[in-house]
């Protein structure tokens, strides 16, 4: 896990101090830090809230999965 955690800070680093090289970029967030305004939304929940696309590293292995951030903040104030 260490590497891909090292990958991820390096990759998000080039993300923020150069922007996107590609039309969709993987970005780190710890915790609970603001997820970016190009997250990919993946759909809504019932209530009509976005739920977004994510992965994380998980049981040994990297894994994608929707993440509902109804109360989280989000970068440049969107919510």
């Amino acid at each position: 896990m260490q590497g891909w955690h090292q990958d991820s800070r390096a990759r998000t680093e080039e993300f923020r101090n150069h922007g996107p090289r590609s039309p969709t970029t993987w970005v780190l967030v710890d915790g609970r830090d603001k997820i970016p305004n190009s997250a990919i939304e993946a759909g809504r929940d019932k209530d009509g809230h976005p739920i977004y696309a994510a992965r994380a590293y998980y049981e040994d292995s990297i894994r994608t999965f929707e993440i509902e951030i109804d109360r989280l903040p989000l970068i440049d104030g969107r919510s």
